[in-house]
């Protein structure tokens, strides 16, 4: 199973750095019909940034928002919401002194997957996502467990 975040997510359809390599990604899993999986808040994250794109200093026009909100919306997420996910969020982001909780619905929500599906083997949930923002990264990173592929090195 293949978890999302909106930072890939959002590059299916935006042009900026690593999109090809997020679409070549979002190719692969459909081409295999792994299924691909993601918190509740991800529609919402998604029509976020969206937006953020209609109001930048070259703004994305909002026809070609809505196609690419259309075509976002009808790829198949399974949108999965764990009980306990949202205090365990939080929590998480209270613990950690985060402004906002919605990044801090994906490690719970990870952890929640994982126990449902047993120990991290080969049907546990690889993690999509962009970078860290800690190491400043801008890389499309797949995580299973504790490996990490950077996007720039594996093509």
């Amino acid at each position: 199973m293949i978890c999302v975040d909106a930072s890939v997510a959002a590059k299916w359809f935006l042009q900026e750095e690593w999109t090809d390599r997020a679409r070549a990604l979002l190719r692969e899993t459909l081409n295999t019909d792994e299924p691909i999986v993601a918190p509740p808040l991800l529609p919402y994250e998604v029509t976020d940034i969206l937006r953020l794109r209609l109001r930048a200093s070259a703004p994305l026009p909002l026809e070609h928002a809505l196609v690419f909100l259309d075509d976002f919306l009808s790829v198949p997420i399974e949108l999965r919401n764990p009980p306990g996910l949202h205090r365990r969020a939080l929590m998480l982001a209270d613990t950690y002194g985060l402004p906002a909780a919605y990044d801090a619905h994906y490690p719970p929500w990870r952890n929640s997957l994982a126990a449902l599906s047993g120990p991290m083997t080969a049907g546990c949930c690889v993690s999509w996502r962009v970078g860290s923002r800690s190491c400043g990264q801008s890389a499309i990173t797949a995580r299973r467990t504790e490996q990490t592929i950077d996007a720039r090195t594996n093509s």
